[in-house]
């Protein structure tokens, strides 16, 4: 079985489609579907069946890809033999939510630096969809997210622990302190809300439409300090993963609400390409976050 096929059935896996696969792979698309077809013959099935725009793996090709994985995998860590100390030059590039940047990530980093002192961290702030695309495209290395829980067969979740949403107000707010509060008293009050592409937003917007209700915000911003500040006018709620707001919380400058609804909970998560041989540093990396963030 030829090794330059399977790479070029891990990348159309990673990228969705044999035309963008080529064109990064800088093959003609003709090419692409030839090692395609080459692989199918050998194993004597399709690997992908075409819906829509993009190619799907068929079951016989998410267990093909499985195994090509360990190959790419393998081969990946025979060629780093020699270059994996801890006092080896590492680079690490990692795209974060900002939600998990300032509480999570940059806490970590002076732990795996006592590890990898050489290390070079790039860090990438971003929405779920932005990071995930470049995390496919080989932008980034690993990205944490908040989200529903990966299915992409293309990525694998290396740590996943829940979060839940809740309604955050200011300490004086009219509606702390009460037990039971009506969810319907809470969708009715003004909002600081967070940026269009985020779970918590969508999450807010299906919590108010359900309901009959619509959305008034004051202020849109992508920060969670803002909002943590906005907050304190003790006129406006806002809906955001509790574990963002734990600082201002745990000086009770900021309150959780007791709302009658059921846990909204979605996953934090850090995620790599299946294809990418995780190297000991990334693995070091995942162990510091995942110790950071236990409860």
């Amino acid at each position: 079985m030829d090794l330059t096929n399977i790479r070029t059935f891990l990348r159309v896996v990673e990228v969705g489609s044999v035309a963008k696969a080529a064109e990064e792979l800088k093959y003609a698309q003709s090419t692409v579907t030839s090692q395609i077809q080459a692989l199918e013959k050998e194993i004597g099935n399709p690997l992908f069946e075409r819906i829509g725009r993009k190619n799907h793996l068929t079951e016989v090709g998410v267990e093909f890809l499985q195994y090509a994985t360990e190959i790419q995998n393998t081969l990946q860590k025979v060629s780093a033999i020699g270059h994996q100390g801890h006092d080896a030059e590492v680079s690490l590039r990692v795209g974060v939510l900002e939600s998990l940047l300032f509480n999570n990530v940059l806490p970590a980093l002076p732990v795996f630096r006592q590890r990898y002192p050489n290390s070079g961290v790039y860090l990438k702030e971003g929405h779920s969809a932005e990071l995930i695309d470049m995390l496919k495209q080989n932008d980034l290395d690993i990205i944490y997210i908040s989200d529903n829980i990966n299915t992409d067969p293309a990525l694998e979740c290396l740590m996943r622990q829940p979060e839940q949403m809740v309604f955050i107000a200011g300490r004086n707010h009219p509606l702390a302190g009460r037990h039971n509060i009506p969810i319907e008293e809470v969708l009715d009050c003004p909002y600081v809300v967070t940026e269009p592409t985020g779970r918590c937003y969508h999450t807010l917007l299906s919590l108010m439409a359900e309901r009959g209700r619509e959305l008034h915000h004051s202020v849109m911003v992508n920060h969670i300090g803002a909002i943590s500040v906005l907050l304190r006018d003790n006129i406006s709620l806002s809906f955001l993963p509790k574990a963002a707001v734990s600082g201002a919380l745990n000086i009770h400058e900021l309150t959780v609400l007791d709302v009658c609804m059921p846990p909204q909970i979605y996953y934090r998560q850090l995620l790599v390409r299946r294809s990418m041989w995780r190297s000991p540093a990334l693995e070091h990396f995942v162990s510091v976050i995942a110790d950071s963030t236990r409860d």
